[in-house]
């Protein structure tokens, strides 16, 4: 029996590797990424904008991620400023919402707001502080590292530029701005996180591999670069270095869903198990329904430690949140198994 359940543990896993290299685009991109909101309220829509400026009302001049979550603390939806700072989200009137913003050179700063019913337009500001690395007067601290915070303009402009291509998906195009912004600032990791992301949209594994590495290389705290070449490393069974790279990703931008739940694959297959388990149940506090695959991973590591009631439970609510996924049949083989189990 136990070489079954380490056999249908390891094939869902595999799976869910997958799913979560799919389901986000892991760098800093003007797409909103939506949830589709819960019971919207009778009072319609809002168009919700937003601009974030310098604590002294200055642009910021990088961009950064703006995450637009109910008051009990989970996503609702999350997108990156363009190069004036903007970001616009849709959701119901009717309710208080809570401003998430995080990104290069700030300080991660939360702001409450409230949408009344019927309110269709609404206009947020909201000021961040710079954040500043007492041991480095002449940088940031933080998911930047010092020198990105003096790219030229004339890189800035280039890397803006792939970007409006990188949001309609025209990756070869979007590509040959990047590697202009790197050539007028040899450092832009996030510029080299960016290509890697279009090579692997283009098929070419190994050149995203050597542009993640590179990003990681020039600045080892950026939440997307160490979680994209995590993603490789666990293709190559790479797992402790996937496992680590992950760590890094999730402290300088804590509580990623899809980095929880990729941590949880690798601290799960280290044998990490306690690790696995809170990351695991930890990214149904930020999105709840969203990640399913979390349920799964807890339901491995509960089944493992001998906690029949409490795999069956996770199994039993991923069936619930992804009743026609791959992995539905996974899960449902994975109760049967426990209720013979049980008998015997």
């Amino acid at each position: 029996m136990l070489r079954l359940r380490t056999s249908t543990v390891s094939l869902f896993l595999l799976l869910a590797i997958g799913v979560c290299a799919q389901t986000r685009r892991p760098s800093p991109s003007p797409n909103t990424v939506p949830t589709v909101p819960r019971s919207p309220s009778s009072g319609g829509m809002s168009r919700i904008e937003v601009r974030i400026t310098t604590d002294d009302s200055r642009p910021l001049g990088t961009q950064v991620l703006v995450e637009l979550g109910s008051m009990g603390g989970g996503t609702i939806q999350q997108t990156y400023t363009d190069a004036e700072g903007h970001v616009s989200f849709a959701a119901p009137t009717g309710r208080s919402y809570q401003l998430r913003i995080s990104g290069p050179g700030i300080e991660s700063t939360s702001a409450a707001m409230d949408i009344y019913p019927g309110e269709t337009f609404h206009h947020e500001n909201v000021a961040v502080k710079l954040k500043r690395d007492t041991n480095n007067p002449t940088g940031g601290g933080g998911i930047v590292s010092a020198s990105e915070l003096n790219v030229p303009e004339k890189a800035h402009k280039e890397f803006s530029k792939g970007m409006e291509l990188f949001k309609d998906k025209k990756w070869e195009e979007a590509r040959k701005h990047f590697e202009k912004a790197i050539k007028e600032y040899p450092k832009y990791d996030w510029a080299y996180n960016n290509i890697g992301v279009c090579d692997m949209n283009l098929k070419d594994a190994v050149g995203a591999r050597e542009a993640f590495t590179k990003a990681v290389e020039i600045n080892d705290k950026n939440p997307d670069a160490t979680k994209n070449l995590a993603k490789l490393k666990i293709q190559d069974n790479d797992l402790a270095g996937a496992k680590d790279l992950l760590i890094k990703s999730n402290t300088a931008l804590p509580g990623n869903p899809d980095t929880l739940v990729l941590l949880a694959f690798a601290q799960y297959r280290t044998q990490d198990f306690d690790g696995a388990l809170a990351n695991a149940e930890k990214c149904h506090t930020t999105e709840p329904d969203n990640y399913p695959m979390g349920h799964l991973i807890a339901g491995a590591v509960r089944e493992k430690k001998g906690d029949r009631p409490g795999a069956q439970k996770q199994y039993q609510m991923y069936l619930k949140e992804a009743p026609d996924s791959p992995q539905a049949k996974l899960a449902k083989d994975a109760l049967a198994r426990l209720q013979v189990e049980a008998k015997n």
